[in-house]
């Protein structure tokens, strides 16, 4: 079965994932909005419309979802602002729950791992974050004179 569904955002989708159970797709974009689908019918469930904030619009470039299915992080451009933001939502609302200052330019990737995630950026660092703490536990960096890195704790 394929499905289509058209998306208002005029400036593109950078990243999907689907939920857990698969009954639902997450997407995020440019616009800096969220928005969740039924899988089954293509409906827009709920969506975080990042104008609505008072925070500035984290543009999403890549987003995770929590291995329990209960948060979801974004990350991105934050209104041109440094540092840039990783966004910590509620899967199930997304309310927005927490902004962490992350990375002294755009966050680019995030990945999930058991009780935390990573975030990679254009700085040429990659952090460990806690999902309880919302602090990172570690971070490792390369600099173009050190192409073997070298690892913070």
């Amino acid at each position: 079965q394929t499905l289509r569904w058209e998306v208002e955002d005029k400036t593109g989708l950078n990243h999907c994932q689907f939920s857990l159970d698969g009954s639902e797709l997450f997407t995020g974009g440019l616009d800096g909005c969220i928005r969740v689908w039924s899988t089954a019918d293509g409906k827009l469930l709920r969506e975080h419309d990042a104008s609505a904030d008072n925070a500035p619009a984290t543009a999403v470039y890549a987003f995770v979802l929590s291995r329990d299915g209960k948060f979801l992080a974004w990350c991105g451009r934050t209104g041109g602002l440094l540092p840039s933001h990783i966004v910590i939502a509620k899967a199930n609302t997304l309310e927005v729950l927490h902004r962490i200052p992350a990375h002294d330019a755009d966050g680019r990737i995030l990945a999930a791992y058991p009780g935390g995630f990573c975030s990679g950026s254009v700085d040429r660092t990659v952090k460990f974050w806690d999902w309880q703490t919302m602090q990172p536990e570690s971070a490792i960096s390369c600099e173009l004179d050190d192409p073997e890195g070298t690892a913070e704790l």
